[in-house]
C-alpha cells in the first residue's frame, strides 16, 4: 500500500472507531460530526469558502458528508437547498447539523449521486472520493471509490442537473 493509501487507511480507521459525536469547525462555523462520518477537511472549507450562492438559486451539494457545504448554501436567503449522501450515516449527520441551525430550506436524501425526479439547480458542489480503490465498506467511500465511478457518474449527469448558466463546483 503506498503512502497516501496507507494515511487514508489510518484517518478511516478512526472514523470507525469514533464512539459518540464530536465537533469539528469549518469556515468559522461548527459542526457535529458522528461516528462514521467524514467530519470535513481543508478541502470541504475551501468549497465554503468559495462558491458563490445567489438568493432565490436551488442549490445541490452531491457527497454531502456533515452537510457542512449544504448548510452554507442554505443559510443565503430565498434558497432551496438538497443534499445528496450514499451514507445513511451521513444523511443522518447532515440533518443533526441542519437542525441545529435551524434551517427550513434545506433537504438530505440517499441517493448514489444525484437525487431523482428534481428540477436543474444553479449551483451544484462535490466533495467526492478521489482515491481508486476498492472501498469495503460505505465508511471508506469517503475516500476510496473503485475506477473513480462517483467522478464519471457526476459529469456524465452535470448536464442533465445543470441549469443554463449554472455553476458546479468540485474539490
Amino acid at each position: 500500500m503506498d503512502e497516501a493509501l496507507s494515511r487514508q487507511a489510518q484517518k478511516i480507521d478512526e472514523y470507525r472507531k469514533r464512539t459518540g459525536p464530536y465537533r469539528k469547525t469549518i469556515s468559522g462555523q461548527s459542526f457535529v460530526v458522528l461516528p462514521g462520518v467524514f467530519p470535513g477537511g481543508t478541502d470541504t472549507a475551501l468549497l465554503c469558502d468559495t462558491i458563490k450562492v445567489h438568493p432565490g438559486e436551488r442549490v445541490l451539494d452531491l457527497c454531502t458528508g456533515t452537510g457542512a457545504v449544504a448548510i452554507v448554501a442554505a443559510q443565503i436567503p430565498d434558497t432551496v437547498v438538497i443534499g445528496t449522501d450514499i451514507s445513511p450515516h451521513a444523511i443522518k449527520n447532515a440533518n443533526r447539523n441542519r437542525t441545529e441551525f435551524g434551517l427550513s430550506n434545506l433537504s438530505f436524501r440517499i441517493a448514489d449521486v444525484y437525487p431523482e425526479h428534481e428540477p436543474p439547480f444553479n449551483v451544484i458542489t462535490i466533495n467526492p472520493p478521489y482515491t481508486d480503490n476498492e472501498a469495503p465498506d460505505i465508511i471508506a467511500s469517503c475516500f476510496w471509490d473503485k475506477d473513480n465511478r462517483v467522478m464519471k457518474t457526476f459529469f456524465a449527469g452535470l448536464r442533465d442537473h445543470l441549469a443554463p448558466g449554472g455553476r458546479a463546483y468540485m474539490t
